[in-house]
């Protein structure tokens, strides 16, 4: 991506409801990206059944308009440096635990979240706003 393309980035958590049941600790969430240029948002998250968990990345998708989408955790505006393509490399190398029956995309989006803190994509108190650490 060129220079030129930096711009505002807002990160989000997209919520999405369960099914059959609804039940906030089955509930699936998305690391959700808009930009403030006007390119298309896009959001990262894992999927499949537990313990054989796959990254997805969906270019171009708002995750409102599924009809699924419960609600969003604002997390807080990225560097101003960063472009689209850093923030989901750095995402996309947050590990996947296939081995554990308690790791599931709720543990998933933190972890994604803590590396950004980490990397200095985002603010700690950002992160430390978005996740239930409990």
């Amino acid at each position: 991506m060129s220079e030129s393309s930096k711009s505002g980035i807002y990160v989000r958590i997209a919520v999405y409801k369960s099914e059959p049941l609804d039940y906030q600790k089955f509930r699936h969430v998305a690391l959700w990206f808009e930009f403030d240029n006007g390119a298309d948002s896009v959001a990262i998250h894992i999927v499949g059944p537990n313990q054989d968990y796959q990254l997805e990345v969906r270019q171009h998708y708002n995750p409102a308009g599924s009809r699924l989408f419960e609600k969003e955790v604002q997390v807080g505006w990225a560097k101003a440096d960063s472009t689209k393509s850093q923030l989901v490399d750095i995402v996309s190398k947050t590990p996947i635990d296939n081995t554990s029956r308690g790791f599931n995309c709720q543990v998933w989006v933190g972890d994604a979240l803590n590396l950004l803190a980490q990397e200095g994509y985002i603010d700690q108190e950002n992160y430390l706003g978005a996740v239930d650490l409990r």
